[in-house]
């Protein structure tokens, strides 16, 4: 155990001692006691009792922690490209506070691991290739995904709902369909009225 004298100059460590899982529990000059790896205390100087902190006792906190969010998210964020509400609601799910997910976000945003804008337009690029959806169903399930209107608007701008409904009619199974049914069917889809008409025409079967 390591005790200090009081310290005018700001916060500073009253005590600094290791448990026995190899964790250290601080007791800081304002009464808050925190707990930290080693490479934290030895990083932030929290062994030396003599030096204040030069900090207040919030900042520091959300510099470590942060660091800790940053290790345990990096995975998530590196594997593919995740949306910001995402990474907020595992960050959330991890424990941490609002204040550090603030600035664990930030950064990455900062760094390139989060990029709303790109991740609509991949996601749209993607579904052109592998889906048949209108503009509709797609913007729906990005702003599902935390993605916002105008953003979710902008990247599906690419989507032509009347191409994407003589896709869908090149299937066996939708060409089939009775003509009252198929309207529904492809209204359903998140197809509009107007474009269903476009397509299919009042003569069409």
């Amino acid at each position: 155990m390591r005790q200090a004298v009081e310290n005018e100059n700001g916060l500073y460590v009253i005590e600094c001692n290791k448990n026995d899982d190899g964790k250290y529990f601080v007791t800081f000059s304002n009464g808050e006691t925190e707990t930290f790896s080693e490479d934290e205390v030895m990083e932030h100087c929290l062994y030396d009792i003599s030096v204040p902190l030069n900090c207040s006792f919030e900042d520091l906190v959300i510099k470590i922690k942060k660091r800790r969010a940053l290790k345990s998210i990096v995975g998530y964020v590196a594997r593919t490209l995740r949306t910001e509400r995402e990474v907020r609601e595992r960050l959330l799910f991890l424990g941490y506070n609002d204040a550090v997910i603030e600035e664990t976000v930030a950064y990455l945003k900062t760094q390139g691991y989060i990029d709303d804008r790109e991740y609509a337009r991949k996601y749209v690029n993607t579904s052109l290739k592998t889906k048949i959806e209108s503009r509709k169903m797609c913007m729906y399930k990005l702003v599902q995904k935390g993605i916002s209107d105008d953003i979710a608007e902008e990247a599906t701008r690419v989507i032509d709902d009347n191409e994407q409904i003589q896709k869908l009619m090149q299937k066996k199974s939708v060409r089939q369909k009775e003509k009252s049914k198929l309207r529904g069917y492809l209204y359903s889809k998140g197809f509009s009225v107007e474009s269903i008409n476009r397509v299919l025409g009042d003569d069409t079967y």
